[in-house]
């Protein structure tokens, strides 16, 4: 029992650390199809009142002027199929895991005290309990969490308004941005 409740006091501060470092990803990648081109992922850069600007998705780590130097506009009426992407969400694994080590701990220690016969503390028990916990935590977090899509449609105002709120310029165009016609 005491080295569960040790094993316990070291995962939740680590657990916690992590959960607290990881931040989520920006949501503007988009997946499109096009008249023009077969189905391919963008960076949603900036919504117009009749065109959308992106740039080609390499990377989810980027420099905002090598995308802006890709940008280009596709017109509404050019959109056939047009989704965002939304990046899993470590820190929902993170707390999946960390709910899977507390069940883990609980477990064990329920195994302990419900033992009809007197039984000596089994290490290799305590660490199976947590482990496997923590492992289905993590699976259970991943499976709910994962990367997720929505699906818009330009030509409703509603889908272009929330499509506002995905673009990396939301709220104003730099100039670099606005020359790209």
């Amino acid at each position: 029992m005491k080295l569960s409740c040790l094993l316990f006091l070291l995962a939740v501060p680590l657990l916690a650390s992590c959960a607290s470092s990881m931040r989520p990803v920006e949501g503007s990648r988009i997946r499109m199809g096009t008249q023009d081109i077969t189905t391919q992922d963008f960076f949603l850069l900036s919504v117009r009142e009749h065109s959308l600007v992106v740039s080609p998705y390499e990377t989810e780590y980027f420099h905002i002027d090598a995308v802006i130097e890709k940008a280009f506009t596709v017109p509404f009426e050019k959109v056939t199929t047009l989704e965002q992407i939304i990046p899993a969400n470590l820190g929902f694994i993170a707390t999946g895991t960390g709910a899977g080590i507390v069940s883990g701990f609980f477990v064990e220690d329920w195994i302990q005290n419900t033992s009809s016969a007197p039984t000596q503390f089994n290490p290799t028990q305590a660490v199976i309990s947590i482990a496997s916990g923590a492992i289905l935590g993590t699976a259970v977090g991943y499976f709910f969490y994962h990367g997720q899509t929505t699906t818009f449609d330009v030509n409703r105002d509603e889908d272009r308004v929330k499509l506002h709120h995905v673009a990396i310029y939301h709220d104003e165009e730099p100039p670099e941005l606005a020359k790209i016609k």
